[in-house]
């Protein structure tokens, strides 16, 4: 039986399994407007290295998820370890489906599982995540269509790339 990716990458040593690595989730922190007042989900949360570098540097709440027990048990151990366990709730959760009421937070991060997905189950998680975000309808709406836009707009590079071989 073959091993998923992520496990065969955190058996070398590897933290950061998104897209940009480290550079990327520095700039995410920098730029996403976190403060101790906002209530942040991550989804996929693995390891919690990002929730817990979040935890570390704005002592904010934050509830991250994912579907494999034995990264939540890490994610957990490594809370403990940071000092910052009483900040963090890991839960197993769907990423596709999650068990939150509408505007239940003011921040949803997911990093790396949705360039593990497909056009339309990336297209579901964020209209799912928006769905979970306390902002204005306008805002909401911005939101929306902005998301369609990157799914269409990686459609669009991939055409033009076929075309430009012909």
């Amino acid at each position: 039986m073959s091993e998923a990716g992520h496990k065969f990458l955190a058996k070398l040593g590897k933290k950061r399994l998104r897209p940009g690595g480290k550079r990327a989730t520095d700039w995410l922190i920098a730029e996403g407007g976190f403060s101790k007042e906002k209530r942040i989900l991550e989804v996929a949360c693995n390891r919690g290295t990002t929730a817990i570098e979040l935890a570390q540097r704005f002592g904010c709440k934050i509830t991250a998820v994912d579907m494999d027990a034995q990264a939540l048990e890490v994610a957990k151990k490594s809370a403990e370890t940071a000092g910052v366990s009483h900040l963090i709730r890991f839960e197993r959760a769907n990423a596709m489906k999650l068990p939150y009421e509408d505007a239940s937070f003011d921040i949803v991060i997911n990093e790396a599982m949705l360039t593990m997905q497909a056009d339309q189950a990336k297209k579901k998680c964020v209209m799912e995540y928006l769905s979970l975000i306390h902002i204005s309808e306008p805002t909401r709406r911005r939101g929306i269509s902005y998301a369609v836009f990157c799914l269409k707009k990686k459609k669009i590079k991939k055409k033009k790339k076929k075309s430009e071989t012909k």
